[in-house]
């Protein structure tokens, strides 16, 4: 009987009107279901198509060649090509990895946030929403920097067949480093935490920790940040799903504009919520940076152009999947 009922789940996920069917979250959460039910199907899957931000789908354009190589290793033993032991193909192999989309926007951003720290001569980072990307590998060549990462899904299966213990992880930068400047926790923030001072809460998780302000269900994250940390950078969603005042049939046919660039409403809400912070705008992208150190703006404007509350590009600017996604 269980069986059959996920079989049925799973039907109605694939089901394209389905309200299972994730695809179909925003059209359920902001039109009335009359008005959906009047949709041919046609028409909904259009209506479908603007209800979700496109993502980068780029196979289709690959040779099978590319895909093979890409995609030939097994298991642990990494035999690019199927051929093991071949020095050439492994080195082009790892090159590949440091063009791969699940790993480059990753570690090109972070590369960017951890300059950003060091600019402002943050040493300990904190970071909520790390991911699995271990992308505290950029600062093994920063002796005087310290990292940890929090998470309460880390290593759960993106973007790939991972799942190792965090107290394994860290025993393994511990040998890299000689030291336990870069560890990782699984806990969901807020959480119990030995803060050392001259300190930094990144929050780059596509805005989930940025959306938090004015939403009463997560207003201890923002009450624990305002007391755990002298500065906190973090993403808000740089689009947001708005058909306000929009018919459903204007939206289908007519180009009406659906997202919307969110950022000035959560800036906004992030100054009123931790009045002891003085808040920038960082770079291209919907980036805040807030700090309570007397002396942060003089150290931003030895490394970049500053007018007004805005950090120029060359921060944290837009990266090459963004560019492509456009």
């Amino acid at each position: 009987m269980e069986k059959a009922d996920n079989i049925a789940d799973k039907a109605q996920e694939n089901d394209i009107r389905s309200k299972n069917n994730r695809k179909n979250l925003n059209i359920y959460k902001y039109f009335k279901e009359e008005e959906i039910a009047q949709l041919t199907d046609e028409e909904f899957e259009i209506l479908q198509a603007k209800a979700n931000l496109p993502h980068l789908t780029t196979s289709a354009s690959f040779r099978a060649s590319f895909v093979d190589f890409y995609e030939s290793y097994e298991g642990n033993d990494f035999k690019p090509g199927g051929l093991d032991g071949d020095a050439t193909r492994l080195n082009v192999f790892k090159r590949l990895i440091a063009a791969n989309l699940n790993y480059f926007p990753c570690f090109y951003r972070y590369a960017r946030i951890f300059s950003l720290c060091r600019a402002l001569g943050a040493a300990n980072i904190y970071d909520i929403g790390c991911g699995s990307q271990l992308q505290a590998f950029l600062l093994m060549y920063a002796p005087e920097m310290n990292y940890t990462g929090i998470d309460p899904y880390i290593f759960e299966d993106y973007p790939d067949n991972f799942f190792p213990e965090p107290a394994y992880i860290n025993e393994l930068f511990e040998q890299f480093n000689g030291s336990g400047k870069i560890k990782y926790i699984k806990e969901a923030y807020p959480c119990d935490l030995a803060v050392a001072e001259n300190n930094i809460a990144t929050c780059i998780s596509v805005g989930v920790i940025g959306s938090a302000v004015g939403d009463e269900k997560r207003e201890n994250i923002v009450e624990a940040l305002k007391k755990d940390f002298e500065r906190i950078l973090l993403d808000v969603p740089f689009r947001e799903f708005n058909s306000t005042g929009i018919n459903i049939k204007d939206i289908i046919y007519n180009e009406a504009g659906v997202w919307v660039n969110p950022f000035e409403k959560y800036y906004s809400l992030w100054k009123n919520a931790m009045p002891g912070f003085e808040f920038y705008r960082i770079g291209e992208r919907n980036f805040i940076l807030g700090t309570k150190i007397a002396g942060d703006r003089e150290r931003l404007e030895k490394r970049y152009a500053l007018i007004d509350d805005r950090v120029m590009t060359g921060a944290i600017d837009i990266s090459w999947h963004q560019e492509l996604m456009k």
